[in-house]
């Protein structure tokens, strides 16, 4: 057999059968590392020994294009993702590759969520020390975001010594930039060294049970700390016993489980309960409590068909959960459209209100799209400026109110994030390029596409029309840049 074939047959059996233990988990990574030493292992070791660095962003290019048949196997995407950055990170024209690799695999692997967010750290903070003057306030605003990223994702993951020395290079940044979010930083290490130090307890709490289960002081000093500091009633469950108080062994496994498995009576008890608990807490503890308050009266008002005065107490209740989830400035996670999307079989993310896709039984139906899955990656005004377009990872096209921030419409067809938006001299025509591998050109009037250019053979990063909006130049992750007609709707050139 072809030792290309082999491997490729190889590749396909790791994608389809993904380990399940331990000792399957090390086999795995033995035969993902061999498996892309057989497929890339030489063009990457030739990439790295040339003295120029433009094959080595062509290398990455094509090993970030090869992550979208990767995504199954975490092991055999992290080494792709890692050579990827690796050599993009070689040149500045290879950063946005380097970058790309390590959103693919935060995106893709939750527990490499901090080791990719250095790795962004690393390549903004490159940027920032290699940027004009002019350009230096933009780019310490990125680096400093990505810093504080990073820093939430090293705490998740434990490590809090990274966590607070990445908070210390935000805080310097931020004083030496002369930023405003100085504060922010400050207030996060300290929100850091609290959170390390509920580590510690949790630990020593929990070993003292180990050694003596009856300990009822440090059982429930336990359950608090998962319940309210946590917000983490699956875990605050683990520790129940009988010796807890009748509520709380109530309560908590409700809340652990699913809140659409709650009858609608006790959903309303189960927000009051939180409502209580939210009351008692730190003013740092009550954001996560609130919100689960809010999900229980929101589902209840939902399932309740009275109008009576349960109904209105639950209202007033509602009510003064906003006020103080807006008054504490509580973050409220966006309801994704992916979780919308994924209640029914066979829709993907192109479907659109405008064009939804077919359903048995379905007449009608609508996705909330107003919130971003992942990053926005460009922005541009309409003509007259009342409209903010952007355009994100999740492959959506939206236009804002930029006065109210009001979404007004999106644009949905491309099966890929969108990497650039331009638009034509009369500003009839709006250009986006997708690591689709296309571009598409839209009428502004009808929301259609007017047109989509395909025969690029890489992701499309970025656009510019001529003068005249009769030709199209893009370039991707590689060294080539293309020429369109945009009549003909074809390549005309490429440099």
């Amino acid at each position: 057999m072809n030792k290309q074939i082999f491997w490729s047959l190889l590749l396909a059996m790791l994608l389809a059968a993904p380990a399940v233990c331990f000792g399957a988990e090390a086999d795995a990574q033995t035969e993902a590392q061999a498996a892309f030493k057989s497929l890339y292992g030489e063009d990457v070791t030739r990439a790295m020994r040339t003295s120029t660095t433009t094959d080595d962003i062509a290398v990455a290019g094509k090993l970030l294009e090869a992550t979208g048949t990767s995504r199954s196997n975490l092991a055999l995407l992290k080494i792709i993702c890692d050579n990827a950055y690796d050599l993009g990170k070689r040149n500045a024209a290879g950063y946005e590759v380097a970058l790309e690799a390590m959103n693919v695999l935060v995106a893709n692997a939750p527990d490499q969520r901090a080791h990719g967010l250095d790795k962004i750290v690393t390549i903004h903070q490159l940027r920032y020390s290699r940027s004009k003057l002019a350009d230096r306030p933009a780019t310490a605003s990125v680096l400093f975001s990505a810093m504080m990223d990073a820093c939430d994702a090293n705490a998740e993951a434990g490590d809090f010594l990274a966590a607070k020395l990445l908070c210390r290079k935000a805080s310097s940044l931020a004083l030496s930039a002369r930023m405003a979010e100085k504060d922010a930083a400050a207030a996060k290490y300290k929100e850091l060294v609290a959170a390390e130090r509920t580590e510690k307890l949790v630990g020593g709490y929990a070993k003292r049970l180990e050694t003596d289960p009856s300990h009822v002081a440090s059982r429930e000093a336990l359950i608090n700390i998962y319940l309210i500091e946590k917000n983490d009633p699956a875990a605050a469950a683990k520790w129940l016993n009988e010796d807890c108080d009748e509520l709380i062994r109530t309560y908590i496994p409700m809340a652990a489980g699913d809140i659409n498995a709650i009858t609608t009576s006790t959903l309303m008890e189960m927000g009051e309960w939180y409502k209580s608990l939210a009351a008692q807490a730190k003013i740092s503890h009550k954001g996560g409590l609130l919100l689960r308050a809010q999900d229980f009266y929101e589902l209840f008002m939902q399932k309740y068909a009275e109008s009576d005065m349960v109904r209105a107490k639950a209202k007033l209740a509602l009510l003064q959960i906003q006020a103080d989830i807006k008054k504490y400035g509580v973050k409220v996670p966006a309801k994704t459209t992916a979780a919308a999307l994924a209640t029914f079989s066979g829709i993907s993310r192109k479907a659109s209100v405008s064009n939804p896709t077919k359903l048995p039984g379905v007449k009608a139906w609508t996705v909330e799209l107003r919130d971003y899955l992942g990053s926005i990656n460009d922005v541009a005004f309409t003509k007259t400026a009342d409209q903010l377009i952007t355009a994100g990872q999740d492959g959506a096209i939206r236009f804002w109110d930029a006065k109210t921030g009001k979404l007004n419409r999106v644009f949905m067809g491309h099966d890929d994030q969108v990497k650039s938006l331009v638009w034509s001299r009369d500003y009839k025509t709006l250009a986006s390029g997708s690591y689709d591998k296309t571009i598409r050109l839209w009428d502004i009037e009808s929301g259609k596409a007017t047109s989509v250019l395909r025969g690029s053979a890489e992701g499309v990063s970025r656009l510019a029309w001529s003068y005249d909006s009769q030709y199209l130049a893009s370039a991707g992750w590689g060294t080539a840049v293309k020429i369109w007609s945009v009549r003909a709707g074809k390549a005309l050139a490429s440099i």
